[in-house]
């Protein structure tokens, strides 16, 4: 049996987090043990759907959700956690974060599953600038006569990027970093050269994205797809379309060949931090990323 110790990582905090998501605990030693053998020799999507479909159709989870279900602040199918990847063909050796804020890539490196720093993993954007990054091969994206650095009484570094805020209306672009400064310009740089390098890329690529209630992702993600094309082979564009904290739902609202869009309700904000306070929301998007056949 092949033994790779960061599947086996990720095998162990799924079932650690599936555990604390569906049954409100930790996992238990023999718990932790049994599955980790049962699932020894699946993949993660398979890890996944096996661990959400067993630990559902327990007598403990019927018990613990039985409360929330009563209570209508709980709505949500087993099968949204477990559905299959629309490509199974497909490896993934990529995953990659297209924003449009710091909680797409957040989540993916709380679950390492991002690997490199990429140009729109801690910043603002939508998919029209995504696109105008595109086209112009992140010239615009990369020019310094573009940058107006900001003052932050939290003394966080950050900048505005001109073009963007005015055409676009992004504002405080780069959150954490300045790009006047010649540290943070040489990141971006380094950046952009590994996300022109995974484009030119055979290898399998996931992008994600997830964008709040102010951008139209369905009006704009076809064009978004399209000009992926123009630019890559071999990708899937998984989305998620943010609406305001309610009860936990979640439902595909379009989908094509190598796209999805999800309607995403979570049960916590994370408007103010950039990350749920909710591990369950974490779950949903993560599931989703894992029905994909993954070889990072």
């Amino acid at each position: 049996m092949r033994y790779d110790i960061k599947e086996n990582y990720l095998k162990i905090h799924l079932i650690k987090t599936t555990y604390k998501t569906l049954l409100g605990r930790p996992a238990d030693s023999d718990g932790l043990k049994n599955y980790l053998n049962a699932i020894a020799n699946k993949s993660l999507a398979e890890s996944a759907e096996f661990l959400n479909s067993s630990l559902m159709h327990s007598d403990e989870f019927i018990a613990f959700t039985k409360p929330r279900m009563s209570s209508d602040k709980f709505s949500y199918t087993p099968q949204a956690l477990t559905e299959s990847a629309p490509d199974d063909s497909m490896h993934v050796k990529h995953i990659v974060s297209l924003g449009s804020h710091c909680l797409t890539s957040w989540t993916l490196k709380k679950f390492n599953l991002k690997k490199i720093s990429l140009p729109f993993d801690w910043l603002f954007s939508c998919p029209a600038m995504i696109i105008d990054c595109l086209r112009d091969d992140f010239t615009s994206f990369l020019d310094k006569n573009e940058y107006s650095s900001l003052r932050r009484q939290s003394r966080e570094p950050g900048a505005h990027h001109n073009k963007y805020k005015e055409k676009y209306r992004l504002n405080d672009i780069f959150t954490h970093r300045d790009p006047n400064t010649p540290a943070d310009y040489e990141y971006y740089v380094r950046a952009v050269k590994r996300f022109r390098n995974i484009l030119k890329s055979k290898e399998g690529k996931l992008f994600v994205i997830c964008c709040r209630e102010e951008i139209d992702i369905a009006k704009q993600l076809p064009e978004l797809v399209t000009e992926l094309s123009h630019h890559t082979t071999n990708f899937y564009l998984l989305a998620f379309a943010l609406q305001k904290p309610a009860y936990l739902q979640l439902e595909r609202i379009s989908s094509g060949e190598n796209y999805s869009l999800y309607s995403l309700t979570p049960e916590s904000e994370e408007r103010f931090t950039g990350k749920f306070s909710s591990l369950t929301d974490e779950m949903v998007i993560i599931s989703k990323v894992l029905s994909f056949n993954l070889e990072l």
